[in-house]
Protein backbone atom coordinates (compact mmCIF):
# COMPACT_ATOMS: atom_id res chain seq x y z
CA UNK A 1 0.00 0.00 0.00
CA UNK A 2 1.56 3.50 -0.81
CA UNK A 3 1.54 5.99 1.84
CA UNK A 4 0.10 9.66 0.73
CA UNK A 5 1.44 13.02 1.94
CA UNK A 6 -0.39 15.86 2.33
CA UNK A 7 1.80 19.42 0.87
CA UNK A 8 0.39 22.43 1.72
CA UNK A 9 1.41 25.19 0.04
CA UNK A 10 0.94 28.62 1.36
CA UNK A 11 -0.58 31.70 -0.34
CA UNK A 12 1.91 33.88 -2.79
CA UNK A 13 1.27 36.59 -0.09
CA UNK A 14 2.84 34.42 2.71
CA UNK A 15 5.62 32.98 0.33
CA UNK A 16 6.52 36.60 -0.27
CA UNK A 17 6.79 37.78 3.48
CA UNK A 18 8.88 34.33 4.15
CA UNK A 19 11.81 35.27 1.63
CA UNK A 20 15.02 35.89 3.21
CA UNK A 21 14.74 33.12 6.03
CA UNK A 22 14.56 29.06 4.69
CA UNK A 23 11.21 27.82 4.45
CA UNK A 24 9.56 25.89 7.51
CA UNK A 25 8.24 22.43 7.60
CA UNK A 26 6.23 21.50 10.23
CA UNK A 27 5.94 17.76 10.90
CA UNK A 28 3.69 16.06 13.54
CA UNK A 29 5.68 13.89 15.91
CA UNK A 30 9.41 14.26 16.65
CA UNK A 31 12.76 14.49 14.91
CA UNK A 32 13.48 11.00 13.04
CA UNK A 33 10.34 10.10 13.21
CA UNK A 34 8.29 9.25 9.39
CA UNK A 35 6.71 12.31 8.99
CA UNK A 36 9.97 13.60 9.92
CA UNK A 37 11.56 11.56 6.98
CA UNK A 38 8.81 12.35 4.59
CA UNK A 39 8.97 15.99 5.35
CA UNK A 40 13.11 15.39 4.09
CA UNK A 41 11.62 14.00 0.87
CA UNK A 42 9.65 16.52 -0.43
CA UNK A 43 10.92 18.86 -3.29
CA UNK A 44 9.67 22.00 -1.84
CA UNK A 45 11.81 23.99 -4.20
CA UNK A 46 13.79 25.69 -2.28
CA UNK A 47 17.56 25.55 -1.40
CA UNK A 48 16.82 24.73 2.58
CA UNK A 49 14.40 24.28 4.79
CA UNK A 50 13.71 23.82 8.67
CA UNK A 51 11.81 21.18 10.19
CA UNK A 52 9.62 22.41 12.84
CA UNK A 53 8.32 19.38 14.99
CA UNK A 54 4.88 19.35 16.59
CA UNK A 55 3.64 17.02 19.33
CA UNK A 56 0.15 17.26 17.51
CA UNK A 57 -1.44 17.44 14.56
CA UNK A 58 -3.71 20.73 15.75
CA UNK A 59 -0.25 22.46 16.56
CA UNK A 60 0.55 21.64 12.65
CA UNK A 61 -2.98 23.02 11.41
CA UNK A 62 -2.23 25.99 13.83
CA UNK A 63 1.52 27.25 12.92
CA UNK A 64 0.22 26.84 9.12
CA UNK A 65 -2.71 28.92 9.76
CA UNK A 66 -0.70 31.47 11.91
CA UNK A 67 2.09 31.71 8.84
CA UNK A 68 4.67 30.48 10.94
CA UNK A 69 5.48 27.54 8.42
CA UNK A 70 5.63 27.12 4.95
CA UNK A 71 4.10 23.26 4.50
CA UNK A 72 3.23 20.51 6.56
CA UNK A 73 3.94 16.69 6.86
CA UNK A 74 1.18 15.21 9.02
CA UNK A 75 0.63 11.19 9.22
CA UNK A 76 -2.66 9.73 8.24
CA UNK A 77 -2.02 6.11 8.71
CA UNK A 78 0.57 3.91 10.13
CA UNK A 79 2.03 0.51 8.97
CA UNK A 80 1.54 -1.19 11.91
CA UNK A 81 -1.17 0.16 14.02
CA UNK A 82 -3.77 1.65 11.09
CA UNK A 83 -5.28 5.13 10.93
CA UNK A 84 -3.32 7.68 13.69
CA UNK A 85 -5.72 9.19 16.23
CA UNK A 86 -5.11 12.42 17.99
CA UNK A 87 -3.15 11.53 21.22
Amino acid sequence: MQKEVLHVEPEKSEVSANRGRDSRIAIQGELGSNSHMAALAMPVGRAAYEIVPCALSAEVFERIVAGDVDGAVLPIENSLHGSVAEH
